[in-house]
């Protein structure tokens, strides 16, 4: 158990520490790496998404969309789309070259002109080849030995975890803080320094639009539709940042409570296969390997489920790196104290 607590704590984050830096450096001088099948991939000032890749280097290219910005304009305004593609370069170039097949190039240009801005224009042209030069040169002097990411919640031990916990707690708490703040001043409702109930009044309640002319009621109505509409924008736009917010915490709780339930769960294990081995004691030793690798399995498996549940907070996350272990702590109780008695697994 100590062992696998300095494993756990100490040899395990190092390990994850240096193979991502040497993942990121390699995917850096080998860029043909990075586009990975079904998902855009950033290269260069351009990025791109394949459906397949072939080839013993991955050159050859299927259904190719490609999105190219540009320095002087935010966004990206030219889209190409490819049927096939090609990657060539040279060992010594500091240029990738990518040869694109059958397809077609879609380019917005907004004009300066306010009004002529609304019609959207665009051009579009097709093409049987199209050759795309991406510049390497910020490739070429790549130091393999470089670590400069240091802050996945896998490369990082008991003292690193409780702190990044307690800024990620300080700054979900700020940014509750800050949305509540901004929601408040929308609603230009002046903050009462004598905030007494006032007793009902007796007199028949009257809708606040009446006391207004018909325009001005209206204009009130148009104003409160909008505030209404453009908060329910904030909200929305909001919760999903928030929702990422709690899921990178939740992993780093679930990281931080793995390295101390491990030690645990390899004692519990050790009171659940020791007696189990004595327990059975027909069937040689492949009952006995059979049913130890069906309940390893079970555990491990709930332990996925629990761990995967909780981090987008449907189950407690500090629970879930334990409940495995604490599903298997009554199991071992039971088969120790039937071993130490002398009993069958069943007889009573």
């Amino acid at each position: 158990a100590i062992i696998t607590f300095f494993f756990a704590n100490n040899v395990i984050p190092w390990a994850e520490f240096n193979s991502y830096n040497l993942r990121k450096n390699i995917a850096k001088l080998k860029p043909a790496m990075v586009i990975a099948e079904g998902q855009f991939n950033e290269v260069g000032n351009i990025t791109i998404k394949v459906d397949e890749k072939s080839g013993d280097r991955g050159q050859y290219l299927k259904n190719v969309i490609l999105h190219q910005s540009n320095s002087k304009q935010a966004g990206n305004f030219t889209t190409i789309v490819s049927k096939t593609g090609e990657l060539m370069s040279k060992e010594d170039s500091e240029v990738l070259k990518l040869v694109l097949f059958d397809g077609n190039y879609y380019d917005d240009t907004p004009p300066k002109n306010y009004k002529e801005r609304n019609k959207r224009p665009f051009k579009k042209s097709d093409f049987e080849t199209y050759t795309i030069n991406i510049d390497l040169s910020q490739f070429n002097n790549i130091d393999l030995d470089e670590k400069n990411i240091s802050d996945k919640y896998n490369m990082l031990n008991i003292s690193d975890l409780s702190y990044t916990i307690d800024t990620l707690k300080t700054k979900r708490q700020k940014e509750y803080e800050d949305l509540s703040k901004t929601l408040y001043g929308r609603t230009n409702i002046s903050e009462k320094k004598n905030p007494e109930v006032k007793e009902k009044d007796s007199l028949k309640e009257q809708n606040i639009l009446d006391l207004f002319e018909d325009y001005r009621a209206k204009s009130i109505v148009d104003v409160s539709l909008n505030t209404i509409n453009s908060t329910s924008q904030i909200l929305t736009s909001k919760k999903q940042v928030l929702k990422n917010s709690d899921v990178w915490l939740n992993k780093h709780i679930i990281s931080l409570h793995e390295k101390l339930a491990l030690p645990f769960a390899c004692i519990i294990l050790f009171f659940v296969g020791a007696p189990l081995g004595a327990l059975i004691r027909k069937g040689g030793l492949g009952l006995p390997m059979v049913i130890a690798i069906l309940l390893f399995l079970t555990y491990h498996f709930i332990g996925i489920f629990a761990k995967n549940s909780a981090k987008d907070g449907s189950f407690n996350p500090i629970l879930a790196s334990w409940f495995s272990t604490l599903i298997m702590l009554p199991l071992g109780i039971y088969l120790t104290k039937r071993a130490t008695a002398d009993q069958g697994l069943f007889e009573s």
